[in-house]
């Protein structure tokens, strides 16, 4: 299979990320509003037991793409990918099997101990668990197949599958909940639907994908080709499930604290918080399995080059998302929303989690330098040790300041990650980058978006009015956009090579 430009392949990624992010911010308000708020809890909190869920992954995804990069770039063999293939996917059968018969156990326990509701049944919350069992079985392996996409760069088909299952498990649901029924039980049951859509069309693309031997499934299982990965394998589980305890115990602490009606509110803070995420997922899907193959075929030149310009191009779009966010949440709220008490409630909290996102996505560069050298130990330690610190803090700052203690604990610990952390990996892995990254990579673009943000609310008046507001404040977001492009270097290269053919 030929690859794409890396730069074809992050095109398309922003294009289907963008595409998710807008139905997000347009859609989730509404789907609140046609649910109510407690209901809307539920909702949040699926969205919290998802992640816990991918815990089972226990790091078989990021383990099959590398595998799979390393076949595409020569590095490994198709005989040994075939065999890895195999174990790795009845692992996950398995895993699955087993994780949705606990969460089936546990669900009387959590329906009535953990949630707090004052205008939902018993029936209604412990039925809607019910529901979320085949959800999270589905996307888990859904997780799994498009991780292999994403180790043979199939970007491109990606972003058109992703953008298609996203018009349908966010825009199509509005008139569904709109129309037929505004319940918990049809917003669950449509995304299972939808959720087994995707994993049989993630299958039949890797299908044709696959060498041609892989495709006789029910055959026996050889476990040769597997061994010399099985180091990396366990480190990358462990890593992936420390990790998931690291970003969600704040928000399953929370779901435990709050009643459902306040839970929804920080639910959709939370999620105004990760787009963030979504606008810079797409860089670093794309450069994950290209450092991967760059380190195989040994262009450590390449690697370099290619590292410092992603974290250039993240930072860009990051710190013009981030100090746009971090400086307006309130109005933001306000404009998406349609809700003040949601807006002033949870203005701040929005404010701290997406500066704590910023922080995140600067620091995760060490993981994909890791990630590519195939060696986890070091990040694995890191995640441990983070783990230990985040538990105690947070239960510390929740039961004194609730979601606003629990947004600064967050953005502690990113900040120190970035601070402490970060020079310590790229002097192992990069010699001699660290500063140049961080100052002229990283650091710039948020200096620079800072400064726009301060004359912004220096010199600018806000309008009232909700449009009037929301056109302010895209006007607003793409000047910050333009100071952020302009501190980078390789942005003002591209743009005046472009100014200059013409």
């Amino acid at each position: 299979m030929k690859s794409n430009s890396i730069a074809i392949n992050i095109f398309s990624n922003y294009v289907s990320q963008i595409l998710v992010a807008a139905l997000g911010i347009f859609l989730l308000p509404k789907c609140a509003q046609y649910m109510g708020y407690e209901a809307y809890g539920l909702v949040g909190f699926y969205g919290v037991a998802q992640a816990w869920f991918q815990f089972l992954d226990l790091g078989l995804s990021p383990t099959l793409g590398r595998q799979v990069a390393r076949y595409k770039g020569g590095a490994a063999t198709a005989d040994n990918t075939v065999e890895i293939f195999r174990v790795l996917v009845s692992i996950a059968f398995f895993l699955v099997l087993i994780g949705a018969f606990l969460v089936f156990v546990f669900t009387h326990k959590i329906a009535t101990n953990w949630l707090k509701s004052d205008g939902l049944s018993f029936y209604m919350i412990e039925n809607s668990l019910y529901l979320m069992i085949p959800i999270f079985s589905l996307r888990l392996l859904s997780s799994l197949y498009k991780s292999a996409l994403n180790g043979f760069e199939d970007f491109v088909w990606l972003a058109k599958f992703n953008s298609i299952i996203a018009i349908f498990r966010f825009a199509v649901i509005v008139p569904v909940l709109a129309v037929v029924s505004a319940s918990p039980y049809m917003f669950f049951s449509y995304q299972i639907f939808i959720s087994a859509l995707e994993l049989l069309f993630a299958v039949y693309r890797l299908n044709q994908l696959l060498p041609i031997e892989s495709k006789i499934f029910f055959t026996k299982i050889k476990l040769s080709g597997f061994k010399s990965d099985i180091k990396f394998a366990l480190s990358v589980s462990i890593t992936g499930a420390v990790w998931v305890a690291a970003t969600q115990t704040d928000k399953l602490i929370l779901s435990k604290i709050l009643p459902l009606g306040i839970y929804g509110y920080f639910t959709l803070a939370i999620a105004a918080a990760n787009g963030i995420l979504i606008l810079t997922n797409p860089i670093s899907n794309a450069l994950i399995p290209r450092l991967t193959l760059l380190h195989s075929s040994k262009s450590d030149t390449e690697f370099r080059s290619l590292y410092r310009n992603g974290s250039q191009l993240t930072s860009v779009i990051a710190a013009a998302v981030v100090v746009f966010i971090a400086f307006f949440s309130n109005q933001i709220l306000w404009v998406w929303s349609g809700n003040k008490d949601l807006a002033t409630s949870m203005s701040l909290v929005l404010t701290l989690y997406v500066l704590g996102n910023g922080f995140l996505v600067a620091s995760s560069f060490q993981y994909y330098v890791q990630l590519a050298h195939g060696q986890m130990k070091l990040h694995l330690i890191f995640n441990i040790v983070y783990l230990m610190l985040m538990i105690p803090l947070l239960f510390f700052a929740t039961r004194l300041y609730g979601v606003v203690g629990a947004g600064w604990v967050w953005l502690f610990l990113n900040a120190a990650t970035l601070a402490f952390w970060v020079p310590y990996v790229h002097k192992r892995y990069l010699p001699g980058v660290h500063f140049r990254w961080l100052l002229e990579d990283v650091l710039s673009p948020y200096v620079m978006s800072t400064i726009g943000a301060l004359f912004l609310q220096a010199f600018v008046v806000f309008p009232q009015g909700r449009l009037e507001l929301l056109i302010s404040l895209i006007a607003a977001g793409f000047l910050l956009l333009c100071f952020s492009t302009f501190a980078s270097k390789l942005a003002r290269a591209k743009i005046a090579g472009y100014v200059l053919r013409k």
